[in-house]
């Protein structure tokens, strides 16, 4: 009787219930019968197409589910309202398309529009850093949560090579160098001005303790800049300045750099200075300071996503030349100081990078006019507006690559 029902019945097309297609009746042939597709097709066909299916696979499955106490129903099962389907064996690849979704999601809506972003990254960048794991590649966590820069993961010189020992300039490019910066001293003693470098060394050199065993260094004795400060002393009377010996021999005193920057602390500047002021003046006569502590955190704090939640006691000095009082104004990338009862009657103008802010409360005192301006605000009019009596260009090491800039003060 069910057979002649369903032979008179059309056959459905589409079951939107189960959101298939469903079996035609399968096109008869001699060979399909032989290996037996042909039956296997025409069983799916009767299933596919018995009368009041639907209704009998909700009567089966209501059954099962009250009577048997069954948690799915063909793999389908009901959790709070929702319905999940279980697959089994794993598809990997539908695994993998769930998961390249999820990631379109979150990179064009959750990563924008996430409640409590900022505090969930936070989080987690903390309890990384518990572990000794960095969650931005562009800072790097030694030994005892010292922070260090990973500049090449931000499109900058690459500081973690210099570390490595693993590039070097070219002996051309040595000798451009040495060009550039002898073009740039005769251009400046013409004027009778006098010219000096200043390197400032690359935390990571000064700090090399502190990443051993986290990254590995090449068996060269010296580093790109040194090798370029080595050739420039011996081809050249050219005034540099690269204070790393007195900064790592120090460092046991006192921290000579931040613990969470990138940057010379207050006493690594002071260092530096000192240095400086030995080349400009022979007798220079280094002054007797006290020593005291202030608490600092870090632009790597920051550019790490860790935040605000590291803080350091770090060193500083409270009486260099307190009785010379200083007045400054400035703005963006430029501060002009002068004073009325300064170490020496003469104007100095320093031209670097962000190394040459720490600076500044010394160099201030020790002149009666200094100007202090980043490298990519400088133009040469400045000399002939304060006609300087010395001028120096201050790098940090690696900006190094910044000398081989033609004619780099003469624009």
């Amino acid at each position: 009787m069910i057979f002649f029902i369903q032979i008179i019945l059309p056959d459905k097309q589409y079951s939107d219930s189960e959101r298939r297609p469903l079996q035609p009746v399968p096109a008869f042939s001699a060979y399909e019968l032989s290996n037996g597709l042909f039956m296997d097709c025409f069983d799916l066909y009767v299933l596919d197409q018995f009368p009041l299916r639907d209704q009998f696979r909700t009567v089966k499955a209501t059954f099962e589910k009250y009577v048997f106490l069954k948690k799915d129903c063909n793999d389908i099962y009901e959790a709070d309202g929702h319905l999940s389907k279980m697959i089994y064996p794993l598809n990997e690849k539908m695994l993998q398309h769930a998961s390249e979704r999820f990631s379109y999601l979150y990179e064009n809506y959750f990563n924008d529009n996430l409640p409590f972003k900022n505090e969930i990254r936070k989080i987690r960048s903390q309890i990384l850093y518990k572990f000794g794991v960095s969650a931005n590649s562009s800072v790097i966590i030694g030994k005892e949560g010292w922070l260090f820069y990973n500049s090449s993961s931000r499109g900058d010189l690459d500081n973690i090579s210099d570390y490595r020992k693993t590039n070097s300039y070219t002996r051309e490019e040595k000798e451009n160098i040495k060009n550039n910066l002898i073009e740039t001293n005769n251009y400046l003693n013409e004027k009778d001005i006098d010219f000096y470098i200043l390197v400032a060394p690359n935390k990571e050199n000064v700090y090399s303790n502190y990443l051993e065993n986290k990254i590995t260094r090449s068996n060269r004795k010296n580093s790109k800049t040194e090798e370029l400060i080595e050739y420039l002393s011996k081809n050249s009377q050219l005034n540099i300045i690269y204070p790393k010996e007195i900064l790592v021999k120090n460092r046991k005193k006192y921290n000579t750099y931040y613990k969470y920057d990138t940057h010379w602390n207050d006493y690594g500047a002071y260092l530096g200075t000192v240095e400086l002021m030995k080349q400009i003046d022979n007798n220079f006569e280094v002054p007797k300071v006290k020593m005291s502590t202030k608490v600092f955190g870090g632009d790597l704090i920051n550019i790490g996503s860790i935040y605000n939640s590291l803080e350091n006691i770090e060193p500083t000095i409270t009486n260099f030349y307190d009785d010379i009082k200083i007045e400054c104004k400035e703005n963006t990338e430029f501060k002009e100081c002068t004073s009325n009862n300064s170490v020496y009657d003469k104007t100095i103008l320093v031209v670097g990078d962000s190394f040459r802010n720490a600076t500044v409360q010394y160099l201030a005192k020790l002149y009666s006019k200094s100007i202090f301006i980043h490298k990519g605000y400088y133009n040469d009019d400045l000399v002939g507006k304060y006609n300087p009596d010395i001028v120096v260009y201050e790098a940090v090491e690696r900006y190094s690559n910044t000398l081989l800039n033609s004619n780099i003060l003469i624009k």
